[in-house]
């Protein structure tokens, strides 16, 4: 059920039941002064307070004050949740531009750094000159070749290249 409905049949109940008589007891010991419904414990100082019987009109008024009162501070806390809902929604929203900007920030300060930095002039890539020797180092001395193998003849025999 919903919450007014048990309001409504709280009221309704409040106005049918005859009025309400309650016995209040005052009890004073060494640690202070208590009411409760049941009579003191011995040794207690005991008083018993007399109640009026409650009207029912006048119940049936303070339940439907009570009822207002309530849902006056339900529309507050939520008022109060829809407020601090919009503040946090607020902040982060702020906390964001705030971030975005330092970004832009950091961006700019990053730009200016590179334009002014000095630029190197092109690089012009040479072929690199022949391997040539320092002058005092003496070229190496040509290795002989080999001899030429003789070709096979009969024994005895030699062949010898012709003078001419």
């Amino acid at each position: 059920m919903s919450r007014s409905r048990h309001l409504r049949l709280l009221v309704i109940a409040a106005c049918c039941y005859a009025p309400v008589r309650a016995e209040v007891y005052r009890c004073e010991d060494e640690t202070g002064v208590r009411y409760q419904q049941s009579p003191c414990e011995r040794g207690e100082h005991a008083r018993r307070i007399e109640t009026e019987p409650v009207d029912r009109t006048e119940a049936a008024a303070s339940e439907a004050r009570a009822a207002r009162i309530r849902a006056q501070l339900e529309q507050e806390r939520a008022r109060d949740r829809a407020e601090a809902e919009e503040r946090r929604a607020r902040k982060l929203e702020e906390r964001r531009v705030e971030a975005e900007e330092r970004r832009a920030a950091a961006a700019e300060r990053r730009a200016e750094i590179e334009a002014a930095r000095p630029t190197a002039p092109p690089a012009i890539y040479l072929t690199p000159p022949p391997h040539r020797p320092p002058p005092w180092v003496r070229p190496p001395h040509p290795r002989p070749e080999p001899p030429e193998p003789e070709p096979e003849t009969k024994p005895g025999f030699r062949l010898t290249p012709h003078p001419g």
